[in-house]
């Protein structure tokens, strides 16, 4: 029997339209978390019409589905590493769809915030298999630029909720845009089955060696290897007890550092996401203003986060997230320290400033939370990072409400400045960045 290396197979393999096919399905299932994280947002005033919840109401449906996201991120990341992230992702997105059809059907406001809940929970069990999936099917060489191109496509989907609320709403309603919601997700789940093949190394994990010569093969478009091969790696893949490794001596420290700096990112990034447009009104600046410069902050993301795609392989991440990090310091400190002669041209570069800079941090993320950990535990610490980190959007919206209160609006940009602060210091600290080209983990 042939013994192979299969990360050396992974890295020799060649990039065929099948391997970027997959690729794009899996983008098309991030496309539904952005649209998810926003949409109930666009169709607050709709929903508020329809079961009379006032703002408090509207937030306690929004942080239901956050907790909901957060749950199964913990949950979804171990489950993956126990039965495999294709199948997790399929299941998920199943979930998600189901729910948000019922969420579109729900006679009251109860079963609304339920359907919300579930929904949330099968979305955050998406995420971390997702990236498990693909740091695990993808050849080293593009492995960083694929998985950051696939996470800043997910900025889409908040551009279709916002584009859905727009054209649906006062009719066809938001009972319509959620039923839109649900359908895509059972789509993709569809393609999910036909195209999305499970990560050869997750199979080789369990045994099944001729399983994962055949993904292989199917990957490359060509028979490269031949059923009686025995495939090897300088990790063992094997699944044993994956939340002990997660949390053991060996990468709890990693663990830690790399959920505190999702979280203060996840943190900045929906603070300005879901706050801007307020603040920049409460400047003195009208809603249409605002509004139109809040766009940018998507926009400015995407490019960004695609530049930074390519940026990541040549520099590797340490020095791009202190870089990151400190310009939305020095940024937020600046407008805070003049907020009061803020000007539209001065305004305008914050947001665009903010945008790139923090959407480039949260999908960067993805990827090196992804190679940090081996095979047998990589979707439950990712889905551990960014579950908890999504405890961070959940406070965001509460804390930065009591700031504006009790700090005035100066205050938010001084919150800004800090949660910033804490990604550096995070940054800093961790020891599993990814490195340049010519190197594949930090120095410890």
């Amino acid at each position: 029997m042939n013994k192979i290396d299969i990360d050396t197979a992974l890295d020799d393999a060649p990039v065929t339209l099948h391997v970027l096919t997959v690729s794009f399905v899996i983008a098309l299932a991030l496309i539904v978390d952005g649209f998810d994280i926003v949409v109930l947002g666009f169709v607050a005033p709709a929903v508020n019409a329809s079961f009379g919840l006032g703002y408090g109401g509207i937030g306690a449906v929004l942080t239901a589905s956050l907790i909901g996201v957060a749950i199964g991120g913990f949950a979804g990341g171990y489950l993956g590493d126990l039965f495999g992230r294709r199948r997790m992702i399929g299941v998920s997105l199943l979930i998600f769809g189901v729910l948000t059809l019922l969420s579109a059907m729900a006679t009251d406001v109860f079963l609304f915030a339920l359907a919300r809940l579930l929904a949330g929970f099968g979305l955050g069990v998406m995420t971390p298999n997702a990236a498990a999936l693909l740091a695990e099917i993808l050849p080293r060489r593009l492995r960083r630029q694929i998985m950051m191109i696939a996470y800043a496509l997910s900025t889409i989907g908040t551009s279709l909720a916002g584009l859905l609320s727009r054209e649906m709403l006062p009719d066809p309603g938001w009972r319509a845009i959620f039923l839109i919601g649900g359908t895509m997700p059972l789509v993709i789940a569809a393609l999910v089955s036909l195209w999305v093949p499970e990560s050869p190394k997750f199979l080789m994990g369990r045994g099944r060696h001729a399983d994962a010569a055949r993904v292989l093969n199917r990957l490359a478009r060509r028979m490269m290897f031949s059923g009686d091969v025995e495939f090897t790696s300088a990790e063992d893949p094997a699944a044993k007890r994956p939340l002990r490794t997660v949390f053991g001596p060996e990468y709890r420290t990693t663990t830690l550092i790399m959920a505190f700096m999702v979280f203060f990112t996840l943190f900045a990034w929906v603070a300005i996401g879901n706050w801007g447009t307020m603040v920049i009104s409460d400047l003195g600046y009208g809603i249409k203003f605002a509004a139109s410069v809040m766009t940018l902050y998507n926009l400015a993301g995407l490019v960004c986060a695609l530049a930074t795609s390519f940026v990541l392989y040549k520099w590797g991440s340490k020095w791009i997230f202190i870089t990151f990090s400190g310009v939305s310091v020095l940024a937020s400190l600046g407008i805070y320290s003049v907020a009061g002669e803020i000007s539209e041209g001065v305004i305008i570069l914050y947001v665009v400033v903010s945008g790139a800079v923090l959407t480039a941090l949260l999908q960067a993320s993805y990827p090196v939370a992804a190679e940090a950990f081996p095979t047998s535990s990589r979707a439950s610490g990712v889905g551990f990072a960014f579950g908890f980190g999504r405890l961070g959007a959940v406070t965001s919206s509460a804390v930065t409400a009591a700031v504006v209160k009790f700090g005035g609006i100066t205050a938010f940009f001084l919150q800004i400045a800090i949660a910033s602060f804490f990604i550096m210091v995070a940054a800093v600290a961790f020891r599993q960045h990814l490195q340049g080209k010519s190197r594949s983990v930090s120095d410890h």
